[in-house]
């Protein structure tokens, strides 16, 4: 048996597991940071597979495609791990397809449209709160089901910077833009900085501003003005603000690319617009 904590309990199913057919319980095992494991209990016992690093959400959909095997086999904690994915590498196809032929094509849809339960959530929301610092795959894949409409929404969210479905629609007109910009900075698309420039970004539009501004210059203004973040950000903030006038030479070369050519008054004017944002509401 698992000395590791059993966080979740799906609904028992019978099935033959270990060369005997009976009732199996579906659980999710904590380790540590944002690890968990994928396990199955069986009476007294509890078998798992280590799944170091997954998502708690992939888990838990290991949990329901589980729960439609009529047998057990070798490999299967792992391969329903695997096929609990949304966004699987292609390396695992073959892992992936074992599962789906044999639960079926239609009820493994059903599975990824399924709502996330509130103690799933729960889980995730204790787990970020523990850890105090931003970890892109939550969040990342927190919004991901908030858009699809599989997660409803809790005020928890909001309070750790994630974004409701209105706003990642808003974002999504100006992506291609903030990921070539925060390149051209040195960050990754998926970093705290990047983040704390769309959240900008968000308040520069509740402000009506790009009726001011061209696409691109609100990119900049983001940019500029993220440092005035709002605290409830202050996971992001870290390390991610650097030295204005460096910040401005850099975002200069990027608009110029852009735009051939700026002359430093549009530059000295992008910059006070910035400078004039104050800070953005709560």
């Amino acid at each position: 048996m698992s000395g590791l904590p059993v966080v979740f309990r799906n609904a028992p199913f019978v099935a033959e597991f270990g060369g005997t057919t009976g009732e199996c319980v579906p659980v999710i095992l904590k380790e540590e940071a944002v690890e968990w494991d994928l396990g199955i209990m069986t009476g007294s016992r509890t078998f798992w597979w280590n799944a170091h690093h997954w998502p708690l959400l992939a888990v838990w959909r290991g949990t329901e495609i589980l729960r439609h095997l009529e047998k057990i086999e070798d490999g299967d904690l792992c391969y329903a791990s695997y096929a609990g994915l949304r966004h699987s590498h292609p390396s695992n196809a073959g892992y992936i397809r074992s599962i789906t032929g044999r639960i079926g094509g239609r009820t493994y849809r059903q599975i990824f449209s399924m709502k996330v339960p509130d103690e799933i959530i729960q889980l995730i929301l204790q787990n970020i709160q523990q850890l105090r610092h931003y970890v892109p795959s939550y969040y990342f894949e927190l919004e991901e089901e908030i858009e699809l409409g599989t997660m409803a929404w809790h005020d928890e969210f909001a309070e750790l910077g994630i974004r409701r479905a209105e706003e990642l629609k808003k974002l999504k007109r100006f992506r291609k833009l903030i990921d070539s910009a925060v390149e051209q900075r040195g960050w990754a698309i998926d970093s705290s900085a990047t983040r704390l420039v769309e959240y900008t970004l968000l308040h520069l539009l509740e402000k009506g501003m790009d009726a001011s501004y061209p696409d691109d210059v609100l990119v900049v203004l983001a940019n500029i003005g993220m440092e005035w973040a709002d605290k409830r950000f202050e996971l992001y903030m870290s390390d991610c603000l650097g030295d204005k006038k460096k910040t401005l030479a850099v975002l200069a070369s990027w608009l110029s690319a852009r735009r051939q050519r700026i002359d430093r008054q549009s530059l000295r004017e992008i910059a006070e617009a910035a400078l004039s944002l104050g800070q953005p509401v709560s």
